[in-house]
């Protein structure tokens, strides 16, 4: 996903993120191999959040910053995504959907914004799966 981030200009300006193990090793390593100095913020409320908080979340953040990445845990990034392109998608553990959303400003944001699905790109392993059914 790192290669894909830095092939298709996806660098985001900070990187939320939940502070379970495995979603925190993830950012580490988004981090270690782009070699961009991102900000990562670390948030034991991304473990099991629900569409609120993720609402308010992304409310919060600053109007400087354009690209924020999200990592979390379903069900609440997959009911993200479906509230916000209005598609339902399976985000298996890797995986890297890309939205973007009409707003001037982050506090513009409501669970009635509608967006787009720009990119949904899944680990390798993921991908055949889906071709063998």
């Amino acid at each position: 996903m790192a290669k894909i981030m830095l092939e298709k200009e996806l660098i985001p300006q900070k990187i939320m993120v939940s502070s379970a193990k495995r979603a925190r090793r993830t950012a580490e390593i988004l981090v270690e191999e782009t070699k961009v100095n991102i900000a990562v913020e670390l948030l034991d409320q991304l473990y099991m959040a629900e569409i609120p908080f993720y609402v308010d979340l992304i409310k919060s953040i600053p109007d400087e910053l354009e690209r924020v990445m999200l990592i979390g845990h379903n069900p609440g990034l997959e009911s993200l995504v479906q509230m916000f392109s209005n598609q339902i998608e399976s985000l298996p553990a890797g995986a890297m959907a890309v939205l973007s959303l009409p707003l001037k400003s982050w506090k513009d944001l409501t669970p009635e914004t509608k967006g787009d699905l720009v990119d949904l790109y899944k680990p390798k392993h993921e991908k055949e799966k889906e071709k063998e059914k």
